[in-house]
């Protein structure tokens, strides 16, 4: 009775051994991703089909994964909420403790810029000007180790990058903190011109990152597949040098 018992649990053993490698290969559902609607790094095409930088970013995780993605473009605090509750098993951000409470940044897409945007007519062109300066940037935003040492800076939240344009254009506040593709997007979307500002200051880059919802219930197999499997840096740095090109060719074509 004991022998016969114990056979039986070798055979469970063996049969989930022989069992395991089909299960470890066995493909998931098609994977949710929210995109944040940059019109810089995500647009619609002649077709009427989402493309661009960020597009074809993800057709290139797909190729090297295997995977099928479901792309889902959102506005940014839609893709924040989708990432938050599990309803998107991946949100692309740039990296940030505030992020890390909800999602688990798992591959680094590429770089962005942190900007100093400031008007035509009362320019900063040296972080050193920033003393004693109002700088309006995203509430809870991440902090910028660069700007930490200049003294009598006062920070003046924002809630949305709207609102932001507004502040700077009202003269509320002497400068807008960013990244780079956001004033892009702002030119696009919302009423600030780049004949209204200076030439941008970089001020610090930071990473733009894939992150794996706390929520998702994603296998950790597929998670680490897709980690591995696709190359670093797919996103180019090129938002800046275009930024600067446009303001400064919008600035030239003023005077």
């Amino acid at each position: 009775m004991v022998k016969s018992h114990y056979r039986g649990l070798l055979l469970g053993l063996f049969y989930l051994f022989l069992t395991a490698p089909f299960q470890a290969s066995a493909e998931p559902r098609p994977i949710k991703i929210a995109v944040p609607h940059l019109s810089q790094l995500v647009q619609k095409n002649a077709d009427n089909q989402w493309s661009g930088p960020l597009i074809d970013l993800l057709n290139e995780m797909s190729r090297t994964s295997g995977y099928q993605m479901d792309v889902h473009v959102v506005p940014f605090k839609r893709a924040v909420i989708m990432t938050n509750e599990g309803a998107a098993d991946f949100g692309i951000f740039m990296k940030s403790p505030i992020r890390n409470k909800t999602a688990l940044p798992i591959h680094k897409l590429g770089n962005a810029t942190f900007v100093i945007i400031s008007l035509k007519d009362a320019p900063i062109t040296h972080l050193s000007q920033l003393k004693g300066k109002t700088v309006a940037r995203i509430l809870g935003g991440t902090e910028i180790k660069s700007l930490a040492g200049i003294e009598d800076l006062t920070y003046y939240p924002f809630k949305s990058h709207a609102e932001g344009a507004r502040l700077l254009l009202a003269r509320r506040v002497d400068a807008l903190l960013t990244a780079d593709f956001r004033v892009i997007d702002a030119f696009d979307n919302l009423n600030l011109s780049p004949e209204d500002i200076a030439p941008p200051l970089s001020v610090e880059d930071r990473e733009l990152w894939l992150y794996w919802s706390w929520k998702s219930d994603l296998d950790f197999k597929h998670v680490r597949r897709i980690k591995h499997d696709t190359p670093d840096n797919l996103l180019s740095k090129a938002s800046l040098s275009l930024l600067k090109d446009y303001v400064e060719q919008n600035n030239n074509s003023s005077d």
